[in-house]
């Protein structure tokens, strides 16, 4: 297998993480399911892990290993790349592709509002809302900070299981010879 740089396979990798959220996302929103959204974080989590542990064992064979820090680092890019495809998406999804079932979930959310506040109130939240609803640079933003919170979250846990330190790695071995070499 030939190895890539570190932008390439983050980019990769994160369309990948990006279109399978766009599929679970479309899915929820014709299809409100606790199991969807069960198996949606199940299978990012899954797919974080899988490109993770192979960007380790790619890269992680040499004197320096490949730590904790450098495996969030790459979450952490990988899901800004993911967000802003995910963001363009958001972007034709609320505004052409499923403006009126957005603009459904909106008045939902602004119902449930209504009894919260007063008139004047309200009338500003939904004029802000709208606005940071259907706008393409706040839907990107939001979109990327999303990515990056979740992958970061999930990243903390499995960055722990797919990290490799040589430091552990050579004390074992060391040990290993001392324990031979006293036997003789």
């Amino acid at each position: 297998m030939e190895k890539t740089n570190f932008w390439n396979d983050a980019a990769k990798w994160g369309a990948v993480m990006a279109l399978v959220q766009i599929v679970f996302t479309t899915a929820g929103l014709f299809w409100r399911s606790s199991l969807l959204s069960l198996v949606s974080v199940a299978v990012f989590v899954v797919l974080l892990f899988f490109f993770t542990k192979r960007r380790v064992l790619l890269y992680g064979r040499g004197e320096n290993g490949y730590g904790y820090g450098q495996c969030m680092k790459y979450i952490f890019w990988m899901m800004c790349f993911s967000g802003v495809l995910i963001g363009a998406w958001e972007i034709v999804a609320r505004n052409v592709l499923f403006a009126s079932r957005y603009e459904t979930l909106l008045g939902e959310s602004l119902k449930a509002m209504a009894s919260l506040y007063s008139e004047a109130q309200l009338e500003m939240a939904v004029s802000m809302a709208r606005t940071m609803f259907f706008s393409p640079i706040w839907v990107v933003v939001l979109s990327v900070l999303g990515a990056v919170v979740q992958g970061c979250f999930f990243g903390l846990f499995v960055s722990a299981f797919t990290k490799r330190d040589v430091v552990w790695v050579k004390h074992a071995e060391d040990s290993a010879e001392r324990k031979d070499s006293s036997d003789e």
